[in-house]
Protein backbone atom coordinates (compact mmCIF):
# COMPACT_ATOMS: atom_id res chain seq x y z
CA UNK A 1 0.00 0.00 0.00
CA UNK A 2 1.58 3.62 -0.56
CA UNK A 3 -0.49 5.65 1.06
CA UNK A 4 0.87 8.82 0.70
CA UNK A 5 -1.13 10.57 3.53
CA UNK A 6 -4.61 10.29 6.11
CA UNK A 7 -6.97 12.82 7.14
CA UNK A 8 -10.13 13.18 8.58
CA UNK A 9 -13.01 13.71 7.52
CA UNK A 10 -15.05 17.08 8.74
CA UNK A 11 -18.01 15.91 10.54
CA UNK A 12 -21.43 17.17 9.55
CA UNK A 13 -21.34 19.84 12.17
CA UNK A 14 -17.85 21.52 11.30
CA UNK A 15 -18.85 21.20 7.22
CA UNK A 16 -22.28 23.33 8.14
CA UNK A 17 -20.22 25.72 10.20
CA UNK A 18 -17.80 26.16 7.45
CA UNK A 19 -20.03 26.55 4.62
CA UNK A 20 -23.75 27.71 6.00
CA UNK A 21 -26.79 27.84 3.72
CA UNK A 22 -28.34 30.92 2.54
CA UNK A 23 -32.28 31.51 2.80
CA UNK A 24 -32.44 31.56 -0.81
CA UNK A 25 -30.58 28.25 -0.87
CA UNK A 26 -32.43 26.61 1.33
CA UNK A 27 -35.48 27.52 -0.51
CA UNK A 28 -34.35 26.16 -3.73
CA UNK A 29 -33.71 22.73 -1.98
CA UNK A 30 -37.10 23.04 -0.02
CA UNK A 31 -39.07 23.60 -3.00
CA UNK A 32 -37.26 21.38 -5.26
CA UNK A 33 -37.82 18.65 -2.57
CA UNK A 34 -42.30 19.74 -2.75
CA UNK A 35 -41.87 19.37 -6.68
CA UNK A 36 -39.89 15.83 -6.16
CA UNK A 37 -42.64 14.74 -4.12
CA UNK A 38 -45.77 15.73 -6.06
CA UNK A 39 -43.91 13.60 -8.96
CA UNK A 40 -43.39 10.35 -6.99
CA UNK A 41 -46.97 10.65 -5.82
CA UNK A 42 -48.48 11.03 -9.04
CA UNK A 43 -49.77 14.99 -8.52
CA UNK A 44 -47.72 15.62 -10.85
CA UNK A 45 -46.98 14.90 -14.34
CA UNK A 46 -43.46 15.14 -15.52
CA UNK A 47 -40.81 12.67 -15.95
CA UNK A 48 -38.36 12.63 -12.95
CA UNK A 49 -35.02 11.79 -14.05
CA UNK A 50 -31.95 11.25 -11.70
CA UNK A 51 -28.23 11.19 -13.01
CA UNK A 52 -25.11 11.91 -12.03
CA UNK A 53 -21.69 10.79 -10.95
CA UNK A 54 -21.89 9.42 -7.10
CA UNK A 55 -18.99 11.49 -6.03
CA UNK A 56 -16.39 14.18 -8.07
CA UNK A 57 -12.72 13.89 -8.20
CA UNK A 58 -12.45 16.17 -11.36
CA UNK A 59 -14.16 19.20 -10.97
CA UNK A 60 -13.46 20.48 -14.49
CA UNK A 61 -15.15 17.12 -15.85
CA UNK A 62 -18.06 17.53 -13.20
CA UNK A 63 -19.03 20.93 -14.63
CA UNK A 64 -18.65 19.31 -18.70
CA UNK A 65 -21.15 16.71 -17.70
CA UNK A 66 -23.31 18.95 -16.15
CA UNK A 67 -23.12 21.48 -19.07
CA UNK A 68 -23.99 18.54 -21.26
CA UNK A 69 -26.91 17.78 -19.29
CA UNK A 70 -28.48 20.81 -19.40
CA UNK A 71 -28.33 21.01 -22.71
CA UNK A 72 -29.85 18.17 -23.59
CA UNK A 73 -32.76 18.80 -20.55
CA UNK A 74 -33.32 22.33 -22.73
CA UNK A 75 -33.45 20.12 -26.03
CA UNK A 76 -36.00 17.73 -24.55
CA UNK A 77 -37.67 19.73 -22.04
CA UNK A 78 -40.86 20.00 -24.85
CA UNK A 79 -41.47 16.95 -25.75
CA UNK A 80 -42.04 15.77 -22.57
CA UNK A 81 -44.98 18.42 -22.04
CA UNK A 82 -48.37 17.54 -22.67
Amino acid sequence: MRTARIESLVTPAELAQRHPVTADVAAHVSASRRRIEKILNGEDRRLLVIIGPCSIHDTDAALEYARRCRACASATSRSWRS
